[in-house]
């Protein structure tokens, strides 16, 4: 089985003065089943989501996190200049 791996660069912005570290947030959204990843390029697309009932490995170092279910993994690797403006 080859192996392949993506990277790519998300920007989020807004008009507001609350802010908080952009892996604090995307912690947020992945220790919830309610919400799905996806990333795509023509022709392929890579999806990660679970169900509420399964089993869920989720690790956050500095600026990285990962999720591991017996089905699928994420990992999701910030620039140190990555922030959100609003949540």
């Amino acid at each position: 089985m080859k192996r392949i791996s993506a990277c790519t660069a998300i920007t989020i912005t807004a008009m507001t003065t609350k802010t908080m570290p952009a892996i604090t947030l995307l912690e947020k959204h992945i220790r919830s089943a309610e919400h799905s990843w996806s990333i795509g390029v023509s022709g392929a697309i890579a999806e990660f989501m679970y169900e509420q009932d399964e089993q869920i490995d989720i690790n956050m170092e500095s600026a990285q996190l990962s999720a591991v279910t017996p089905r699928g993994a994420l990992t999701i690797k910030l620039p140190f200049w990555a922030i959100v403006c609003r949540s």
